[in-house]
């Protein structure tokens, strides 16, 4: 009666018998992998991916990494960016994307490492370097010191007055 399906699990394991038995096992238990969520580790959210940007020489502020995101990537992704952290050496800074937009971030800086010379590398994260401990916790620019976020429009900004 499972002639036929025994073979065509073998078959579609290579001929491997013992395979093709090991995964029916496991889905009869409930024992089998299910599909991973993408998961940060920079604060284990789900649906979010880690990724990191190394610099040929270290940076004084996480604006300049912050510039480099934006030079490259559209705003709709370029506003996606979150939790961004320095290097404690200050050399590189990893930040979170959303998984759904993983795939197209990983295009653009592939293209452009292929394509342009830059001095960065640019990968999805697999451990955290040692971080930086001051940097602003909400993973936005740092403020201009006038609650403006840096823009031109706040007290003391460009637009702005007293």
């Amino acid at each position: 009666m499972f002639e036929e399906a025994a073979f065509d699990l073998i078959n579609a394991e290579d001929g491997d018998a013992k395979k093709a038995l090991c995964k029916t096992l496991a889905l009869l238990s409930g024992h089998h992998k299910e599909v991973m969520i993408a998961r940060s580790i920079l604060n284990g959210q789900e649906n979010m991916v880690t990724y990191q940007i190394v610099l040929e020489k270290p940076f004084y502020a996480i604006s300049f990494v912050w510039n480099v995101i934006r030079k490259y990537c559209p705003e709709t992704i370029s506003t996606q960016v979150k939790g961004m952290r320095a290097f404690k050496d200050m050399t590189g800074a990893v930040f979170d994307v959303p998984d759904h937009l993983s795939n197209r971030i990983e295009d653009i800086f592939s293209h452009e490492c292929e394509e342009r010379r830059v001095d960065f590398k640019f990968s999805r994260a697999k451990e955290l370097p040692e971080l930086k401990e001051d940097e602003n916790r909400f993973g936005a620019p740092q403020s201009n010191g006038y609650g403006g976020g840096g823009g031109y429009g706040g007290r003391g900004g460009y637009g702005g007055g007293y």
